[in-house]
């Protein structure tokens, strides 16, 4: 009897250590969390502060990733700052249905054909669409072709918006979330591990390098990778576009259009990940990811 007590003492006290082990580390992930969110919101505060320039790479902190001056993009910039408050757009649920009508009947839906490839990645993972977070930043003319996609292959999916671009849904498997009122309430209430899904098509370039406005951090897109770690559920997929340098054989920044990748800069992006698939597309100068929390 008494081996019997020790016995049930043991288990008891290595459960009770295990248990306060998970908790540590849940805590540690949340703080983890807060922290990234926190760095991401002080810099996609500074949208429309100031307008792109060169000179503006002065002042960027460090990075491992080269940087070339190219084609200084500042329409978006133009946009935003003479239409404050940004201007809501109004998405009616007929527009989502004709799109996918669209889809059903092979004819064009999209902005490009090169987004036809997200749309065939899709119908690998059918499974996992259903609670989903589509991240982006702004575009000029905005068309919800990734919305109508995912719901003709899952009507009954739940898809959330969060980037700059106000906009109201009239869809309601459908709703759009500031980027910074996702950072700064979801994140904070530690509302994490929630989606299924999240898909960044052709954002993650883009973020930090002035384009909108916002400070520049070159940087800026590994963090945000792991912003996408702390809101995936365990087992979720993170579906990446990427633009692809083809013609190198390492990722640097093409200041300010936006970054082209490489393996150099892709294996710090796998990290925490498990890449489950991976496509070339638009003639070797996109690249699709799928990868699994």
């Amino acid at each position: 009897m008494k081996n019997i007590v020790i016995k049930l003492s043991v288990n008891f006290l290595f459960l009770l250590g295990f248990l306060l082990s998970s908790f540590d580390c849940i805590e540690l992930a949340s703080n983890r969390c807060q922290k990234i969110a926190t760095k991401l919101s002080t810099l996609h505060k500074t949208l429309g502060n100031q307008k792109p320039r060169y000179e503006l790479l002065l002042h960027a902190n460090k990075s491992s990733i080269p940087i070339e001056k190219e084609v200084l993009l500042d329409h978006e910039f133009d946009q935003i700052v003479n239409t404050r408050p940004l201007k809501n757009v109004e998405i009616k649920k007929s527009h989502i249905l004709e799109l996918i009508e669209l889809i059903r009947n092979g004819k064009d839906y999209y902005n490009s054909m090169n987004d036809i490839y997200l749309d065939k990645t899709l119908q690998l993972f059918k499974s996992k669409i259903q609670k989903v977070a589509i991240f982006g930043l702004y575009e000029t003319n905005y068309l919800p072709w990734i919305e109508a996609v995912l719901l003709n292959l899952n009507p009954l999916a739940h898809i959330w918006l969060i980037d700059y671009q106000p906009k109201s849904y009239e869809h309601e498997n459908i709703k759009w979330v500031h980027l910074n009122d996702f950072l700064n309430r979801d994140i904070n209430d530690q509302n994490l591990d929630q989606f299924d899904l999240v898909i960044d098509y052709l954002a993650i370039e883009k973020v930090g390098l002035g384009r909108y406005g916002e400070d520049i951090s070159i940087d800026a897109d590994l963090d945000t990778i792991k912003l996408y770690n702390c809101v995936l559920r365990k087992n979720g997929l993170l579906i990446l576009s990427m633009s692809w340098n083809k013609y190198g054989n390492n990722s640097y920044v093409g200041f300010n259009s936006g970054r082209l990748y490489h393996n150099d800069r892709l294996d710090e992006i796998k990290e925490n990940f498990k890449v489950v698939y991976e496509n070339f597309y638009n003639f070797g100068s996109k690249i699709i990811l799928v990868m699994e929390k």
